[in-house]
Order: C-alpha cells, then sequence, then structure tokens
C-alpha cells in the first residue's frame, strides 16, 4: 500500500548516516494491521531490550537504492564528527520517493495540481515537511516558526490530512530530549513553556523571501 525508494547520491556509511532498520523477522507487528494506538518501535524494544541488538544497518553505495515497505521501521543515524582519523568526512546526500495507495495515505494535494504543482503549493508543502520530520531533530526555535508561518499562509491548498498532521506536530509533539522519557511514558507538555518566535524574529528570518508569500507590503496578492 505504501513503498519508499531511497537513492544514494553519495556513499551512506555508518559514520556518515545511512539508514538502519529493524528487520521484518524481528517485529512481530510487520505482518499485523497499523493500529493508532500501538507504537511498534516502542514495543519491540519494552518487551525485549535485547531487541537492540537485531538493529541492522544498511550502507549504501553512491548510485545504489533500498526498496521498502513502509511496515519497516527505519531511520537515519547521526553523523557526529566530519572527520575520521584526520581525514574530512563526506556529507550523506540522498533522495527518497514514495508511492502510495490513495485508500491507505490521502496525497498532500489535490492531484489535479500534477504534473506541475505552483510555487506555493510546492512552498508550502516544503516548510510543512520541514516541520513533520524536524521534529525527530530538533529545530531552532526561529526557523521553525517561520516554516510554520509560511505553510500557514498557503496550507488550505495542501490536503486536509497533510494539514492536520503539520498542525498536531507543529503544537503538540515537541521533540523530547534524548532519555529524559521512558520508553512507555507519554510527554507532558507544558504550554507555558512552549517557545514561540517574535514577529520581528520572523521579519528577520523572512529576508528576500517574503514577496514569495504575500507577505510583502509591496505584495498585493498572493500571486506576486
Amino acid at each position: 500500500m505504501l513503498s519508499t525508494t531511497w537513492f544514494a547520491l553519495t556513499d551512506a556509511t555508518p559514520n556518515n548516516s545511512c539508514l538502519y532498520v529493524v528487520p521484518a523477522t524481528e517485529d512481530p507487528w510487520y505482518s499485523l494491521q497499523d493500529l493508532p494506538s500501538v507504537d511498534p518501535l516502542a514495543e519491540i524494544f519494552a518487551a525485549n531490550p535485547c531487541a537492540y541488538q537485531t538493529i541492522r544497518a544498511l550502507p549504501c553505495p553512491k548510485g545504489c537504492a533500498w526498496h521498502f515497505s513502509h511496515k519497516i521501521i527505519h531511520w537515519g543515524s547521526f553523523a557526529k564528527s566530519t572527520t575520521i582519523q584526520h581525514e574530512k568526512l563526506q556529507p550523506r546526500i540522498a533522495m527518497s520517493w514514495v508511492v502510495g495507495n490513495a485508500n491507505f495515505e490521502k496525497p498532500c494535494f489535490d492531484l489535479s495540481n500534477l504534473p506541475y504543482p505552483s510555487l506555493t503549493i510546492r512552498i508550502a508543502f516544503i516548510a510543512g515537511q520541514i516541520i513533520a520530520y524536524g521534529g525527530q531533530t530538533g529545530l531552532k526555535r526561529g526557523f521553525k516558526n517561520l516554516m510554520y508561518r509560511v505553510f500557514k499562509r498557503h496550507s488550505k491548498q495542501l490536503g486536509v490530512d497533510f494539514a492536520d498532521k503539520v498542525e498536531f506536530i507543529n503544537f503538540c509533539r515537541p521533540p523530547p530530549a534524548a532519555g529524559d522519557i521512558p520508553i512507555k511514558e507519554k510527554p507532558v507538555i507544558d504550554i507555558d513553556k512552549l517557545e514561540f518566535a517574535t514577529a520581528e524574529e520572523d521579519e528577520q528570518n523572512l529576508h528576500g523571501m517574503k514577496g514569495i508569500f504575500g507577505c510583502d507590503e509591496n505584495s498585493s496578492s498572493d500571486e506576486e
């Protein structure tokens, strides 16, 4: 119902962040129906701490690819240093394609916009994706709020399900510090401690992009 092709533009190794997976043979949830109330990754390791030893790295030479189902639990590793034994480490660069059945996951925007979505749809979609994936890495406060303003400006042109997901991640799922929260315990969010960029901080980050999003004082419409 949903599959990904992950293509390496540079060599992807454990040193510069290759893919890591929990093999399907070690995931009891792989062949079962997806349940919103179940986090398979948490369940695997909570029930069996030794399951950490089943994690496998998937190095990928430049020009090669991995193709996998959405049911494979996967992530990218963190490149801790830019040098290995005094030799400069090349950043890992990759691209991916996701192909899915609309009955399983609705498109992120109306397919009538294909084959060439407008610039505003593309920019709003990119900003939304940055928020969706940035929750895993931690975005600087000002940049995250800038991306949300860009996304929100044109979110009505995106699919309702995708827009709702971005809204949920932006406001309800800030990334916890590693190791601070037990795997079974859900984070408690203190609304009073959430940080938001001021309008002045956002304006400093917008630079020359303001006109694109129709929020420049010289722009009379979104089209400009």
